[in-house]
């Protein structure tokens, strides 16, 4: 994986939310070993990147992980505003809804996933 690879990553999940605004929109992919330690991470330009050697995002049982293999981990946040209530004066409430998700996934091509920037 290269920089200009997860780049192209970022900006597929960006063209997926237009029309709406991509400024709330955080993604973080991580990798993680067995040990559930980060490996690597990358994030978009409204996100963090995690620290290399630091705990995973997630709790993952043990023995799911296979020794010697990694597990992909993605982060996204996304807050939706419903467009037509925020012009509505008095409509009260919120109006929009918070995307928070966690996906995970192993690595297709082989059991590691190197990052090179």
């Amino acid at each position: 994986m290269t920089t200009a690879q997860m780049n192209g990553i970022f900006a597929a999940a960006n063209a997926q939310i237009a029309p709406y605004g991509t400024g709330d929109l955080k993604i973080v992919v991580s990798v993680v070993n067995d040990k559930n330690k980060i490996v690597w991470s990358q994030a978009n330009a409204n996100a963090s990147a995690r620290s290399a050697g630091a705990n995973g995002p997630i709790a993952i049982a043990s023995g799911v992980i296979p020794t010697g293999t990694q597990l992909i981990v993605v982060e996204v946040q996304y807050r939706y505003e419903w467009l037509v209530a925020t012009g509505w004066p008095g409509f009260g409430g919120d109006h929009g809804y918070d995307f928070d998700r966690v996906f995970t996934e192993r690595p297709r091509l082989g059991d590691t996933i190197t990052f090179s920037s």
